[in-house]
């Protein structure tokens, strides 16, 4: 599902519990960040329930729960509710969802978004704010027990032997209602027992465990708007909402008149026809259609600009809002109109029953994908089967289904990708290339494929002959959505060259995140504005602290200056006169892995400086983990020792003696990690002489 970054957002929210009159329910706010499963906590505190039974959340026709694992063998398993945000899945205010407790009493309670915004400064969340009625006693017999039992609370002298038990019974069962008029400091404080403060952010570690994107180049905004103004879907629902000024009448179903919307769907070009067939086809249904909602050409674009707020429905009527006037000139206001359209193909129609029992849709299908296709390089077209074989579900390469139906799987991701594309298409995020036969690719247009995908009996009619057949690549515009998707996961996603003015420690901190191969891609503007001189005063300073990120920093920013060539060479050289030790390191580091020093020069230097080096060059990633030793060793892992194990053989008498804060983790890390076995004798012996003398 499409993520967004929602950190220090917070989202206030009513919990209703339906079918009771007065109204139950409770106002709450809590971190956007909030998982599903510290939602139910937070809900069975301020509702009042004891947490004795199996629940379940409900948001745009999915099933949340936090028993998803324990699938029953028919229709679609519920999904993770530990992997689903309050902000993933309520974007906006005005957007509701039904958390159900007590599958035999079925109490369902509406959940909706009163607003979102920033969180207050010294504010703990989750907070209680209001709410009115008491919490109906477990297992009272849902709604309609409760409103019996309040009504005998209310009419004592009508508690009798009956079909609701006898009259004893009854009285114990109102004795156990709580008061309506709710104790709000009460609440609180049953609220932070339960569930004390939540974070504002995602777990400190979200990012660094994501795996960073390739760095992309995107188009100025205001290029990117005047793209997305002219995708179809979001240039129908504009210029519907400017066609209906001042205003137009509307059915009981909430659209316009059969003949207003056929007038805007020849007069707008709402969507282009892409063949004469196509346009006979339009021509003929245009001719018979009885009401707007028979025009999927019409239909689209109109709820398009219904959800994205163009257009105000009230009642029996319709008007444009303020939201159209000036959008060519906002692009901002067009990008997030888009990137709503955008994580509405996201999330996708979810298939009824999950597409024939398979409980994967389009919002399994598309992340997977589109990350595929942004890793590619731009422009790249990807047959859809090659896109589809790649959600095969796999162990070590190998396909976890027996041929058969690992490729049935194959067939049923590449209908699936194939209907969502078609709607990707319609926003512009994709670029199609479609060899499918028209008769059986108009199965899958949108609107066709809103409550499903096509059976197969209906693509066997349509095309007997007939194979799904495209190439599918990713827009500028697409990117842009799909970066801002993989941003709201915490993924990093950086724009190549977005550096070139950044300081140098958000350049070396964001070298780290990203694989080698793409680290010149961002140095190469970053130098270009920089003198050789500026270039190493900055990443010296920038690499100075002698713990924390400083020796990753220094291990980062060695290799740039070197990757800048020998003009470095004259400042490194100064810099080996700094009264700091890490200063030194740096520029020796540097300097030992140029061409700027002759051989002789090079041994004296790495005699003076190269056990502190041994140790700086661990202590750099042992503050990202011992996986990430682990990974520094095996990458230099060869017969001799690799080149560590060369520095620390050859240093060997002098590693005990290193003024570095970090020599003896460092040295008792290698004892343990390295994969030489002489290489872990000696820096075990050399720990050993650093403790005695510390």
């Amino acid at each position: 599902m499409a993520r967004r970054a929602t950190s220090h957002r917070v989202h206030r929210l009513t919990i209703a519990l339906d079918g009771t009159n007065p109204p139950v329910w409770r106002r709450v706010e809590v971190p956007s960040v909030t998982r599903l499963d510290e939602l139910h906590t937070v809900i069975q505190a301020v509702m009042g329930w004891n947490d004795e039974h199996l629940h379940t959340f409900e948001f745009g026709g999915r099933r949340y729960s936090g028993h998803a694992d324990d699938h029953p063998g028919f229709g679609p398993p519920d999904r993770d509710e530990r992997a689903a945000r309050v902000g993933d899945v309520l974007r906006r205010p005005g957007s509701q969802g039904t958390y159900g407790y007590d599958f035999g009493d079925d109490w369902r309670h509406t959940i909706t978004v009163e607003d979102v915004g920033e969180a207050a400064t010294d504010t703990v969340y989750p907070r209680f704010l209001d709410g009115h009625g008491g919490c109906p006693p477990e297992d009272c017999g849902g709604a309609e027990g409760y409103e019996h039992l309040r009504h005998l609370r209310d009419h004592p002298d009508e508690i009798q032997d009956g079909s609701h038990g006898e009259a004893e019974e009854q009285r114990a069962w109102v004795g156990l209602l709580a008061p309506d008029d709710l104790e709000v400091g009460e609440i609180g404080e049953a609220l932070r027992a339960a569930v004390g403060a939540l974070p504002l952010d995602e777990p400190a570690d979200a990012a660094a465990r994501a795996a960073p994107a390739r760095p992309v180049t995107l188009p100025p905004a205001d290029e990117l708007a005047r793209t997305a103004l002219d995708a179809p879907l979001l240039r129908g629902a504009v210029r519907l909402a400017r066609w209906i000024a001042p205003s137009r009448k509307l059915t009981g179903t909430g659209v316009p008149r059969p003949a207003d919307a056929r007038a805007a769907v020849e007069e707008l070009d709402l969507w282009p026809v892409v063949s004469e067939e196509e346009a006979a086809e339009r021509a003929e249904a245009l001719r018979h259609s009885r009401t707007a909602r028979d025009l999927l050409d019409f239909l689209l674009p109109w709820e398009a600009a219904v959800e994205l707020g163009l257009v105000e429905v009230r009642a029996t009527t319709a008007r444009p809002t303020g939201a159209v006037h000036g959008l060519e000139a906002d692009p901002e206001r067009v990008l997030d109109l888009w990137t709503d359209l955008f994580e509405a193909v996201i999330e996708g129609p979810p298939a009824p029953g999950g597409y024939r029992r398979s409980g994967i849709d389009g919002s399994d299908a598309l992340p997977p994908t589109l990350r595929s296709l942004y890793e590619a390089p731009d422009g790249t077209e990807f047959p859809i089967g090659e896109l589809a074989g790649a959600l095969v579900p796999r162990e070590d390469g190998v396909s976890l289904f027996p041929a058969p139906d690992a490729e049935r799987w194959e067939e049923l991701m590449t209908e699936i990708l194939y209907a969502a594309v078609h709607e990707l298409a319609g926003i512009g995020a994709v670029r199609l290339t479609d060899r499918t036969p028209p008769p059986l690719a108009a199965l899958y247009r949108p609107g066709h494929t809103r409550s499903r995908v096509p059976d197969q009996a209906e693509e066997e009619a349509a095309h007997p002959d007939g194979v799904i057949d495209c190439s599918v690549a990713l827009t500028p515009l697409g990117r842009f959505g799909t970066r801002e998707l993989l941003l709201g996961w915490g993924v990093p996603a950086p724009l190549s060259g977005s550096l070139a003015t950044a300081g140098a420690d958000e350049l070396l901190d964001a070298l780290a995140a990203l694989p080698r191969e793409y680290h010149t891609a961002e140095v190469t503007p970053w130098a270009a504005n920089r003198t050789a001189d500026e270039a190493v005063r900055e990443i010296a300073e920038a690499a100075a602290a002698p713990t924390g990120h400083g020796a990753a920093r220094r291990a980062l920013g060695a290799m740039v200056l070197n990757s800048l060539g020998e003009r470095t060479a004259p400042a490194l050289r100064a810099l080996l006169g700094s009264d700091r030790r890490t200063m030194v390191g740096l520029a020796a580091s540097a300097l030992l892995s140029s061409d700027a020093l002759s051989r002789e020069e090079g041994r004296r230097m790495f005699s003076e400086h190269g056990p502190w080096m041994v140790i700086d060059t661990v202590a750099g990633p042992m503050e990202l983990g011992e996986y990430q030793v682990s990974t520094l060793f095996a990458l230099n892992e060869e017969a001799d020792g690799g080149s560590i194990g060369r520095m620390v053989l050859e240093t060997a008498d002098d590693l005990w003696r290193v003024d570095h804060p970090q020599t003896v983790p460092a040295l008792e890390t290698l004892g343990r990690l390295h994969p030489d076995r002489r290489v872990a004798k000696v820096a075990r012996r050399a720990a050993h002489k650093a403790r005695s003398r510390g």
